[in-house]
């Protein structure tokens, strides 16, 4: 069967197992409780999306899986299932060239999700976003995530606790709080133009760690901007290309 049947067929609460190897997509997991698992070593089990992935029902969990985008979409999995689990998964390029995903690799469109454990590499991708949690509120724990120029790596939209998950690159933005409540502990944020770029959200970050954020051109950029309520607790702050690690705007209150 291919996976879609296997999930229609699955049924409420139902496991669909995915041996190693490549296969091709939209499959709409739209079944209440249903565990969608890849039974290979990391990396084996691989969808190449030819259009978005949508998760529709609650409690799914997706797990052991490496997403790839085959065609342009929105994102290459939006969540709108409530109670999502999506654990040990990848979401990259896998090539030198991807097509454009326009709102983010993982699209975070339902309430109560959890990401935990995934990698995100939004350099070959086209993408501008690794994780969108828009209208939602998520948990994104233990995760890696590399942006790409220009890329955020994290858009938090609606409220997002993150922790223990590490955001890299040669640019870009590691977290962009967008009018949400957002925490971030224990992360670390390396090589960055912003590590945090809170434009209108209340962002409250602990336990952090700050290396090599900000750049020079084209005027300066702190490793962190914030133009509105910003907590920062016991965190480190290195190696910055500029003067000064903060740019606090109009309206924050720091």
């Amino acid at each position: 069967h291919d996976i879609q049947t296997c999930i229609n067929e699955a049924g409420v609460g139902g496991r669909v197992e995915i041996g190693p190897g490549t296969y091709t997509a939209p499959w709409d997991p739209g079944t209440n409780g249903q565990t969608i698992i890849g039974t290979g070593d990391p990396g084996t089990v691989i969808i190449k999306a030819t259009a978005q992935i949508d998760v529709t029902g609650d409690d799914v969990t997706l797990d052991g899986i490496t997403f790839e985008p085959g065609a342009a979409a929105n994102a290459i999995v939006r969540v709108t299932g409530e109670d999502a689990i999506v654990t040990n998964c990848s979401f990259s390029a896998g090539g030198a060239f991807s097509p454009a995903i326009s709102d983010g690799l993982l699209w975070i469109d339902g309430d109560d999700a959890t990401v935990s454990n995934c990698s995100i590499d939004t350099t070959k991708t086209g993408a501008q976003t690794g994780i969108e949690v828009d209208t939602a509120k998520a948990k994104i724990t233990d995760c890696t995530v590399n942006v790409g120029t220009g890329d955020e790596g994290i858009d938090t939209n609606d409220d997002a606790d993150i922790s223990g998950t590490t955001i890299t690159g040669n640019s870009g933005t590691g977290v962009y709080v967008d009018g949400s409540v957002t925490t971030i502990d224990d992360s670390s944020f390396m090589t960055l133009t912003y590590a945090i770029n809170n434009d209108g959200g209340e962002a409250t970050v602990t336990n952090s760690v700050i290396d090599g954020c900000g750049s020079t051109a084209p005027a300066g950029n702190a490793a962190i901007q914030s133009a509105s309520k910003l907590r920062m607790y016991n965190c480190t702050i290195q190696n910055t290309p500029v003067n000064y690690a903060f740019n606090l705007g109009g309206g924050t209150d720091a």
